[in-house]
């Protein structure tokens, strides 16, 4: 068997392993509980979250050693280029309500009342 298809059997093997683990904390029942249901020893449980574990852990470091951290500097968007995101405008017939960023729901609501009149 070549070294990449045993890597993609294990991988695979993790990744399922990795899906029981997340199953089982997403359906909230303890370890104890989720292995009487499957069926499985709280040893084996114990084994494959640990096997996922350290795959993970030497992912992430081989992540770090070869992909450095590196920060660009954005320019400051000016005062012309930004969008009109500050506020809402609201046009109906000849009426014409600007309701600013930030502005409370109710008094959203409270504008948007009055225009129904």
């Amino acid at each position: 068997m070549s070294t990449s298809l045993a890597c993609m059997q294990k991988n695979g093997i993790l990744n399922e392993w990795y899906e029981d683990i997340c199953e089982r904390k997403a359906q909230g029942i303890t370890v104890k509980e989720w292995c009487r249901l499957r069926h499985y020893s709280l040893s084996t449980y114990y084994y494959r979250q640990r096997q996922v574990m350290q795959a993970l852990e030497q992912r992430l470091s081989y992540m770090e050693s070869n992909d450095p951290v590196q920060f660009a500097a954005l320019p400051v968007p000016s005062q012309d280029n930004r969008t009109s995101c500050d506020a809402i405008v609201i046009r109906l017939g000849e009426i014409e309500v600007e309701i600013p960023a930030g502005a409370s729901r109710e008094s959203i609501a409270a504008v948007i009342e009055a225009l129904k009149c």
